[in-house]
């Protein structure tokens, strides 16, 4: 999946002439809910005051008011940082403020969004974000229905694979409890082959 994000197959002469713009940030998005297990509000919740470049970490909100810090790989802060500096100066995001990290993209100018009334970029939407995954799955011919949330999935499975406690998994996706945990462990223990855990480990 975050091979075709780089593909021009399949894309229309409009989407490929932006393509540079967006390989970054689309790539930046897969990457944070696959290898580190952000929810979909918790991604398009991210601020740039959340956002460490120079420690190669994040700050993470849950909505029940706890936070979390991952720590990014060398490669995708870069990917990150590199994102982040193909906005436009006088659209990007400004550092340690309110601005959203994930930016929002027009596609008839070409350029990133900038609402005036509340003088900050556009932030990417959740239906935004679900649309381009449901997108680059089509143009990736990968089975139909994968979600922000099969990705998250995926992430989770991965670190139950890797024999990791349950202590760090609650660590590392957020889950205010050993419970929330319990139906991936039931999964992994059957060596199930269900719907939701096939589809989550094909897209890896």
């Amino acid at each position: 999946l975050k091979n075709i994000l780089s593909s021009p197959e399949g894309l229309s002469e409009e989407q490929h002439s932006v393509r540079p713009l967006l390989i970054d940030r689309n790539v930046s998005i897969l990457s944070l809910l696959l290898d580190y297990g952000l929810t979909l509000q918790e991604l398009v919740s991210l601020q740039m005051q959340h956002v460490h470049f120079g420690k190669n970490m994040i700050t993470v909100l849950h909505n029940k008011g706890t936070e979390r810090r991952i720590m990014l790989k060398e490669e995708d802060k870069i990917r990150l940082f590199t994102y982040y500096k193909t906005i436009p100066e006088p659209v990007r995001p400004r550092y340690h403020s309110t601005d959203p990290l994930l930016v929002a993209f027009d596609f008839k100018r070409g350029t990133f969004r900038w609402v005036y009334d509340n003088d900050a970029p556009k932030a990417l939407t959740a239906i935004a974000v679900q649309k381009m995954i449901r997108l680059e799955v089509a143009r990736a011919q990968l089975r139909k229905g994968i979600s922000a949330q099969h990705l998250r999935n995926t992430f989770i499975l991965r670190c139950l694979e890797r024999n990791m406690s349950t202590e760090e998994i609650i660590k590392r996706t957020g889950f205010l409890s050993p419970l929330s945990i319990k139906r991936y462990v039931e999964y992994a223990n059957q060596g199930a082959k269900g719907s939701t855990v096939s589809v989550a480990l094909s897209v890896a």
